[in-house]
């Protein structure tokens, strides 16, 4: 059965042969201390403190909960209570803009991806999936779900991550190959 009802824009990208551009840095940002239904995060900074980009400036003290990091460089004007999409309002960090970007001395910059060597693409793609393993664990681990299809699940994931990251034959594909196999064989024996 068709829907029917609702609107039905043009399917034509209008904007198709405009120039990419860059946005302008915004004169200030307002930033949640609570980025979603987890716990809220500690301030770091107060008013009148200068911030980077990247600079921490909020610590996550709970496990359902993320560290908060500055997107522009500016000063903070302080901490107040701002409209939230899903809680109504809470406490946010106002930063106004310096109208420059500096980066914090923690970040570690990847300017021009293009020059990277071998090596230090592989280091990245290791932690991609070491990181993307992670949430999925987490995220598995935190709604309960069954520890041997949770294991199961992980592994044929990280295989699968394996064998898009490398085309070529070499010890990642073999290991992923025998991962996408146990990882199969985990999970549907639960079912």
């Amino acid at each position: 059965m068709p829907f029917i009802g609702g609107i039905h824009p043009i399917y034509n990208k209008i904007t198709r042969k405009n120039k990419i551009e860059v946005a302008p840095l915004p004169k200030k940002v307002i930033l949640p201390l609570q980025q979603h239904t987890g716990a809220p995060c500690e301030p770091l900074v107060k008013a009148e403190d200068i911030v980077k980009v990247g600079q921490k400036i909020a610590e996550a003290k709970a496990f359902v909960s993320a560290p908060i990091h500055a997107s522009i460089s500016g000063k903070v004007l302080g901490i107040a209570k701002s409209p939230h999409p899903v809680l109504g309002e809470c406490n946010s960090i106002i930063i106004e803009s310096f109208g420059k970007i500096e980066w914090d001395e923690s970040v570690k910059r990847r300017d021009n991806v293009d020059n990277l060597t071998k090596d230090e693409l592989k280091n990245y793609t290791k932690l991609d999936i070491i990181t993307i393993a992670i949430m999925i664990l987490g995220v598995m681990w935190t709604f309960s779900i069954d520890r041997a299809l949770l294991f199961g699940f992980v592994i044929f994931i990280l295989g699968l991550i394996i064998t898009k990251k490398f085309k070529e034959i070499n010890p990642y594909m073999i290991i992923s190959t025998i991962l996408l196999i146990i990882g199969f064989l985990l999970s549907i024996y639960k079912f």
